[in-house]
């Protein structure tokens, strides 16, 4: 949380500035700047992509493993009768878990889910923070 304030912090000094320039002197509420930095942000983009990386990996831990087929085959020599053969082989194989390994893997992603949503509730809370410090700082000078 600490690296992220610096960046944070500079994303913020110079919101207030592009946006008081963008339009001459035209004033801005504190809602105002609040949803230009909640829209803004390209932190919260990677927060909500996090979020949706979670949200597969659910699916993904819910799902069965895959069956596994190997082809194989080669040339080989009997020790008794000289000649040479080919042998091949096929092999089917479907990964049996043991009992509740899937019900816990889909447990252990949806806790990481609900990590993610803390995680965007918390870098919100500190980007209205930021915001709310800087708008009153400006007020205040």
């Amino acid at each position: 949380m600490i690296g992220i304030r610096l960046p944070l912090f500079i994303f913020i000094i110079f919101l207030i500035p592009c946006s008081a320039t963008a339009e001459e002197g035209r004033i801005y509420t504190l809602d105002e700047l609040l949803s230009i930095a909640v829209k803004k942000n390209q932190s919260i983009a990677i927060f909500m992509a996090n979020l949706e990386a979670s949200r597969g990996a659910v699916l993904s831990a819910a799902a069965y493993p895959n069956p596994e087929i190997e082809l194989g085959g080669g040339m080989s020599r009997p020790v008794d009768t000289g000649g040479s053969n080919g042998n091949y082989s096929i092999d089917i194989g479907q990964p049996i878990e043991w009992p509740a390994k899937r019900l816990y893997r889909k447990k252990a992603a949806e806790a990481d889910v609900g990590a993610a949503e803390k995680d965007i509730d918390a870098f919100g809370l500190e980007l209205r923070t930021e915001v709310k410090k800087a708008f009153y700082q400006l007020l205040l000078n």
